[in-house]
């Protein structure tokens, strides 16, 4: 946990959360964001709140905006952070549908002073365990490159409503393709 709020304190993006306040007890901790008035993507994409239908433009900013925040962390930053779990639940969405990207806890960093951005990054040497979400991670998992091919099943979302692990529900991806 400690990694996760140091990484917050170092990150400013208007696409990514920021650590408003953390506890740290014996057992377990907990990270306070600011309050996010219209909950997560997921909430609103799947009527959890009763909102009318996103408009196109709400939702291709909100897709631009997460593609914002991914390029601020592989890119922008001093460090080159991999998320590992961008998916509907952890975009918050604030008072103006601005989505801000949360929830750092399954992250991989390097110290872009220490390293070349062009040089190969064998995250195999950082990470020997499956990370992420059903449905929104990369077949190559823990390569250079798996953030960018799990944005557009994420950006499917605000398109489709369909929600990417929905082939555990037994629905196949025949079945996805017509809903979109």
């Amino acid at each position: 946990m400690w990694k996760e709020i140091e990484v917050l304190d170092g990150i400013k993006h208007r696409n990514l959360v920021s650590c408003a306040g953390y506890w740290i007890g014996e057992n377990y901790g907990m990270i306070l964001y600011k309050y996010m008035k219209n909950g997560s993507l997921q909430d609103i994409l799947h009527e959890k709140y009763l909102l009318p239908p996103l408009s196109w433009s709400i939702r291709l900013n909100i897709a631009v905006e997460i593609s914002h925040g991914l390029k601020y962390l592989h890119h922008d930053h001093t460090t080159l952070i991999v998320h590992r779990d961008i998916k509907p639940q952890i975009i918050l969405l604030n008072y103006q549908m601005e989505p801000l990207i949360s929830y750092f806890s399954t992250f991989l960093y390097r110290n872009l002073a220490e390293h070349s951005y062009s040089e190969s990054y064998s995250w195999k040497k950082l990470s020997t365990y499956v990370v992420g979400t059903a449905g929104y991670i990369a077949p190559d998992v823990v390569d250079v490159a798996p953030q960018p091919y799990n944005v557009p099943f994420l950006n499917t979302n605000p398109v489709s409503d369909t929600q990417n692990d929905s082939y555990l529900h037994g629905e196949t991806s025949k079945d996805q393709r017509m809903q979109c």
